[in-house]
Protein backbone atom coordinates (compact mmCIF):
# COMPACT_ATOMS: atom_id res chain seq x y z
CA UNK A 1 0.00 0.00 0.00
CA UNK A 2 3.00 2.35 0.78
CA UNK A 3 4.46 1.95 -2.70
CA UNK A 4 0.71 2.56 -4.18
CA UNK A 5 0.54 5.84 -2.59
CA UNK A 6 3.89 7.20 -2.99
CA UNK A 7 3.51 6.54 -6.60
CA UNK A 8 0.07 8.35 -6.69
CA UNK A 9 1.75 11.00 -4.97
CA UNK A 10 4.30 11.13 -7.29
CA UNK A 11 2.21 11.09 -10.09
CA UNK A 12 -0.39 13.38 -8.51
CA UNK A 13 2.48 15.98 -8.34
CA UNK A 14 4.26 15.53 -11.61
CA UNK A 15 1.17 15.65 -14.01
CA UNK A 16 -1.51 17.65 -13.77
CA UNK A 17 -3.49 16.62 -16.43
CA UNK A 18 -3.77 12.96 -14.91
CA UNK A 19 -7.29 12.29 -13.08
CA UNK A 20 -7.10 10.86 -9.80
CA UNK A 21 -9.31 7.78 -11.30
CA UNK A 22 -6.38 7.00 -14.20
CA UNK A 23 -3.83 7.52 -11.20
CA UNK A 24 -6.28 4.57 -9.15
CA UNK A 25 -6.50 2.64 -12.62
CA UNK A 26 -2.75 2.45 -12.92
CA UNK A 27 -2.07 1.84 -10.00
CA UNK A 28 -4.71 -1.39 -10.00
CA UNK A 29 -7.06 0.36 -7.05
CA UNK A 30 -10.60 -0.65 -7.15
CA UNK A 31 -11.67 2.73 -7.88
CA UNK A 32 -10.73 6.25 -7.21
CA UNK A 33 -12.68 6.08 -4.23
CA UNK A 34 -10.51 3.77 -2.67
CA UNK A 35 -7.48 5.16 -3.40
CA UNK A 36 -8.84 8.61 -1.98
CA UNK A 37 -9.95 6.69 1.25
CA UNK A 38 -6.48 5.34 1.11
CA UNK A 39 -4.69 8.42 0.69
CA UNK A 40 -7.23 10.13 3.14
CA UNK A 41 -6.11 7.59 6.32
CA UNK A 42 -2.66 7.77 5.69
CA UNK A 43 -1.90 11.35 4.53
CA UNK A 44 -4.57 13.45 6.09
CA UNK A 45 -6.49 14.75 3.37
CA UNK A 46 -7.52 13.43 -0.14
CA UNK A 47 -5.54 13.54 -3.89
CA UNK A 48 -7.21 16.41 -4.95
CA UNK A 49 -6.17 18.74 -1.85
CA UNK A 50 -2.58 17.07 -2.10
CA UNK A 51 -1.97 18.38 -5.18
CA UNK A 52 -3.46 21.64 -4.61
CA UNK A 53 -1.42 21.86 -2.15
CA UNK A 54 1.74 21.47 -4.15
CA UNK A 55 0.52 23.33 -7.05
CA UNK A 56 0.36 26.26 -4.64
CA UNK A 57 3.49 25.50 -3.28
CA UNK A 58 5.04 25.44 -6.51
CA UNK A 59 3.94 28.92 -7.18
CA UNK A 60 5.34 30.32 -4.32
CA UNK A 61 8.58 28.96 -5.02
CA UNK A 62 8.59 30.88 -8.40
CA UNK A 63 7.61 33.90 -7.07
CA UNK A 64 10.05 34.01 -5.05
Amino acid sequence: RRYRLQEAAQRLREDPSVTVAQVAAELDYADHAHLTADFRRVLGFSPSQYRQQTISDRQALSDR
